[in-house]
């Protein structure tokens, strides 16, 4: 009997994973594709930021520039990076930039149960709007991906300064 329901079981796998049979129907009309344009490079967070006590929000406060980033192969991406920085303040705004441009600002938040840091940005720059924060020490947060609304994976080191980087 072991034999007949193992057969059985082997024969409705065979089957199942068959592949399909070639259509029969007229393969001869011509598709029509339409070319997709990308608009936005990079989500943008909707909603507002949750309040945070401000004890909490102290230690991530500050200017931060976008030391060195991993997880990225091609240099072109990682040049993206280059002269960034963020303006992380009290209240929960943010401005941020490259060098000495202010190209950015929006509303931010910490969740310090889960380590999650969310940006909500005025405009679209392509950064990512969610980061899981491994630390801060004094001047020193490493920015991790793999994270909902964030599956990218990259890492970036951010340094602490007193003013935005020069070139």
């Amino acid at each position: 009997m072991k034999k007949y329901c193992l057969f059985f079981i082997s024969l409705t796998f065979l089957v199942a994973c068959a592949p399909d049979s070639p259509s029969t129907t007229n393969s001869n009309t011509a598709s029509v594709t339409t070319p997709i344009t990308a608009v936005a490079t990079g989500p943008i967070q909707t909603g507002e930021p949750v309040k945070v006590d401000p004890d909490l929000l102290s230690p991530h406060v500050g200017i931060w520039h976008y030391e060195s980033i991993a997880g990225i192969k091609d240099a072109k991406s990682r040049d993206f990076y280059a002269g960034r920085w963020i303006d992380l303040k009290g209240d929960q705004t943010f401005t941020s930039g490259i060098w000495q441009d202010q190209t950015n600002s929006g509303k931010w938040d910490f969740d310090p149960e889960t380590q999650l840091i969310n940006f909500f940005y005025d405009k679209n720059e392509g950064l990512d709007i969610q980061y899981k924060l491994n630390g801060p020490s004094n001047e020193i947060t490493i920015y991790l991906g793999n994270t909902p609304k964030n599956p990218k994976g990259i890492q970036i080191k951010m340094v602490r300064y007193p003013d935005r980087p020069t070139e």
